[in-house]
């Protein structure tokens, strides 16, 4: 009972740290090679931080999202892609110029 309710304690604050950030959900379809994968969210709504994906880098991991092969987790578990709905990306922002005065 203790270690569910320290699960969900977890699950609630890294949800609530996602949201705090510019951050938005895309289906794995959708995902580029290039998008700054920080979350992955299952069909049961849990979301596996990318801090805790066996990876090389971000890029090989959407890669890995993208042909629908299996996440490995640090600590050993597998991920397969028929747990994983959504990717969470950190939105990019266009760069923005400073204003330009004409004279």
């Amino acid at each position: 009972m203790l270690k569910l309710k320290i699960t969900l304690t977890f699950i609630s604050l890294s949800f609530f740290s996602l949201m705090a950030q510019e951050v938005e959900r895309e289906k794995l379809e959708q995902l580029q090679l290039k998008s700054k994968t920080i979350a992955l969210e299952t069909y049961h709504g849990e979301y596996i931080s990318a801090e805790d994906i066996e990876k090389k880098s971000l890029e090989q991991l959407n890669k890995n999202l993208i042909l629908k092969k299996d996440i490995t987790l640090k600590d050993g578990k597998i991920i397969y892609p028929s747990e994983l709905e959504y990717a969470v990306i950190k939105k990019i922002k266009p760069n923005q110029r400073a204003p330009h005065n004409p004279n």
